[in-house]
């Protein structure tokens, strides 16, 4: 049997953001006893949880996509007391670097083996090779405008001229040049 001499008693504390500012209206979940409630941050990132003497207690921050919050949460199997200073803090989450693979072949380059192909990805400038049968290859980060252009050969034409790759969210084959001789 626990033993408190309140019926009612707070668990408080701040939720810090990225920058360690306080964050207001952030919305802090909580279970009093399997039942789920939820409290807002007040203009200075604090909250304040009333739960009833003897309660098992679940609380945790919802800070949304791409923030990360530690602790993940807090647990309080019987609250027989006032809980301060229970603070959560916010961080970023960075994703991971989603590479795109771009490959074609340059059709009828003979030989085409050691052929530097000319690119940019957002303005900086690249060159893949060509191996033994035309096919050449790079990555560029998820999201980029990619440019390519056809080695330049003498005695040859080339279509197309170039291709332009924009906002390029998952790999891109098939990237062909067409050389025919003059």
């Amino acid at each position: 049997m626990i033993q408190c001499s309140q019926d009612t008693f707070t668990i408080t504390g701040v939720v810090l953001g990225t920058d360690g500012s306080p964050v207001s209206g952030m919305t802090i979940c909580y279970t009093v006893d399997g039942v789920m409630h939820s409290v807002t941050t007040n203009s200075y990132g604090e909250y304040v949880l009333s739960v009833p003497r003897g309660s098992m207690v679940s609380a945790f921050a919802a800070p949304g996509l791409g923030v990360s919050v530690s602790p993940s949460r807090y647990f309080f199997p019987a609250v027989c007391g006032n809980i301060a200073e229970r603070n959560f803090r916010l961080s970023p989450v960075v994703p991971p670097s989603l590479d795109v693979t771009i490959s074609g072949t340059l059709v009828g380059l003979t030989p085409a083996i050691g052929r530097m192909v000319p690119y940019t990805i957002n303005g900086v400038a690249g060159n893949a090779l060509a191996d033994v049968s035309g096919n050449y290859s790079f990555t560029a980060p998820s999201g980029s405008a990619v440019v390519i252009s056809p080695p330049t050969v003498s005695g040859y034409t080339v279509s197309p001229a170039s291709i332009q790759l924009t906002s390029i969210m998952a790999d891109s084959p098939s990237n062909n040049f067409t050389f025919t001789p003059i």
